[in-house]
């Protein structure tokens, strides 16, 4: 597979992407694009420091947070509409490449709905599980657990 590019997405194209993962139905760096309007959502990535990169050929998003109290550890998050398994692992390789060789990251977290569909993924692209949340997310008017994955870049 060809190196994937990610290059920066902001302003209009941002808000496209996040009302395709709202259609879609997919939470985004622990939001809920559904009930969240997009100008919030983006106000609360410029507060965070949130770097956002879109997927090249799709509908996908990446983003990063650096961490206050480490910077080399970011918590990232890849959303990719109707994307397939192996497009779906290759991506999040690349962003681990990405994450080394232009963030400076050594370290990333991945927070993920407790659900069994992902794992693979994650497992095949080099994250680890570290463990589950209990009842860290409230959405849908309730708690849900959440996976914790850790990953080492380069």
């Amino acid at each position: 597979m060809t190196e994937l590019m990610f290059p920066p997405c902001e302003g209009n194209e941002l808000a496209a992407r996040l009302g395709e993962l709202a259609d879609a139905g997919m939470a985004f760096l622990g939001r809920d694009t559904l009930t969240e309007p997009i100008g919030m959502l983006r106000a609360r990535f410029t507060r965070d420091g949130t770097r956002l990169f879109a997927v090249r050929g799709s509908a996908g998003l990446f983003g990063v947070t650096v961490s206050t109290l480490n910077p080399y550890q970011g918590e990232i998050d890849i959303a990719l509409p109707g994307a397939d398994e192996q497009s779906y692992s290759d991506t999040i390789a690349a962003v681990l490449r990405l994450c080394r060789s232009h963030l400076a990251l050594r370290s990333v977290l991945r927070f993920e709905p407790n659900r069994d569909d992902r794992a693979a993924h994650f497992e095949r692209a080099g994250l680890s599980l570290l463990g589950v949340l209990r009842g860290a997310r409230y959405t849908g008017g309730a708690y849900h657990d959440q996976r914790v994955w850790r990953g080492v870049t380069g």
